[in-house]
């Protein structure tokens, strides 16, 4: 519809997008910054090597500090 919907707010360290890799599907929302941020873009595959190199993959938290 091209209308803006608010899901969520995500705060630093944060990780967004990686369903999409880890599942090979399109993302289903965008992401809009409200202030200056930094944002580190990581290659698809090294997302999937470190999904099944890690135990953690659907805890979220763990999964993210992997990445970090």
């Amino acid at each position: 519809t091209g209308r803006t919907k608010v899901l969520g707010e995500i705060h630093p360290p944060s990780l967004f997008g990686e369903v999409a890799v880890i599942e090979e599907t399109p993302r289903s929302a965008d992401v809009v910054t409200l202030s200056q941020s930094v944002i580190l873009q990581t290659p698809a595959r090294a997302i999937r090597q470190m999904a099944e190199d890690t135990q953690y993959v659907r805890e979220f938290d763990a999964f993210r500090n992997a990445i970090m």
